[in-house]
C-alpha cells in the first residue's frame, strides 16, 4: 500500500506469507515497510534468508521489518532471529523508535503495548504494528488507544487487506497483501 506523508513516499505491506517475490514495490519508494508474516515459518534459515535477500534489493533507502506471529524464530530464539537481520541495512522493529527525515515511526513486534513504551507509541507519526488495532490494548490500556500517530499500519487479517479507515484523526490502514497474491 503506497502512500506520501511529508514529503515521503511509504510502501507498507504485510502477510506474504513467501510470495514476497509477486509483490510490486513502486521504485520512488522511500521507507519500504514490512508488518510481519514475511515468512510461513517452519524455521527454515532458508526462508528467512530469501525474503531478506528480496527485500534488501527493493527500491527504499529505509526499510524496516516489524516481525509478525508467523515469524516464530522471534519467539523460539530471538537472538537469532535478530542476527540474521544484522548488517543487512533492514532495520527490525523490535518496540523501537526510529525518525527519518522528519518522519517519526514507531515499530512494534509484540501483540500488545508495553506500559514503558506507550509514550512513545503516541509521540509517533505513524504506528507500525502486526497486529491490528484491537490487539494492542491491554487490560491496562482499553481506555487509552493509541490514537495520536497520524497512521497506523498492521496486518495479519488477511480477508480485510487493503482496508483503510479513520478513527479520529487517525487513519488506521490494513495492509495485509496476502488474498491479493493468492487470487491476483
Amino acid at each position: 500500500m503506497q502512500f506520501r506523508y511529508k514529503g515521503i513516499n511509504l510502501f507498507a505491506f504485510s502477510d506474504t506469507h513467501g510470495l514476497h517475490n509477486a509483490l510490486h514495490i513502486p521504485a520512488d519508494t522511500d521507507i519500504l515497510i514490512c508488518a510481519g508474516d514475511a515468512v510461513e515459518d517452519n524455521l527454515d534459515p532458508a526462508d528467512y534468508r530469501a525474503f531478506i535477500d528480496w527485500f534488501r534489493q527493493q527500491p527504499g533507502e529505509l526499510k524496516v521489518f516489524v516481525p509478525g506471529n508467523h515469524e516464530l524464530m522471534f519467539d523460539i530464539a530471538p537472538l537469532w532471529g535478530k542476527l540474521l537481520f544484522e548488517n543487512t541495512g533492514i532495520t527490525l522493529g523490535y518496540n523501537t523508535q526510529l525518525t527519518y527525515k522528519g518522519l517519526s515511526l514507531y515499530l512494534l513486534a509484540t501483540p500488545t503495548v508495553p506500559m514503558s513504551d506507550v509514550e512513545q507509541a503516541q509521540q509517533a507519526d505513524i504506528l507500525v504494528s502486526h497486529y491490528p488495532p484491537e490487539y494492542l490494548l491491554g487490560d491496562d490500556l482499553q481506555s487509552e488507544p493509541l490514537s495520536h500517530p497520524a497512521y497506523h499500519l498492521f496486518g495479519h487479517e488477511h480477508a480485510d487487506g487493503g482496508k483503510r479507515w479513520k478513527v479520529g484523526r487517525q487513519v488506521r490502514w490494513n495492509v495485509s497483501v496476502y488474498e491479493r497474491l493468492i487470487n491476483p
